[in-house]
């Protein structure tokens, strides 16, 4: 995406590369018998982020990571 690019409001349509390639990876990790790009870990800490910018809105303060 560049700055002659529009912004795009809808939320698949602004990622839809993002979701591509995550889709192709997983695919070829089925296909290949490989392990995933991502794994549990990954999926944590992003579970871990989102609480933490949750409870961070809610305070109204700036929240640690621990």
């Amino acid at each position: 995406m560049n700055k002659k690019d529009p912004y795009l409001n809808f939320f698949i349509e602004r990622y839809q590369e993002a979701y591509m390639n995550e889709i192709t990876a997983f695919v070829e990790a089925i296909v290949n018998k490989t392990p995933p790009t991502v794994n549990f870990e990954d999926g944590r800490k992003a579970l871990v982020l989102a609480e933490t910018a949750f409870k961070s809105i809610a305070s109204g303060k700036m929240e640690t990571i621990d």
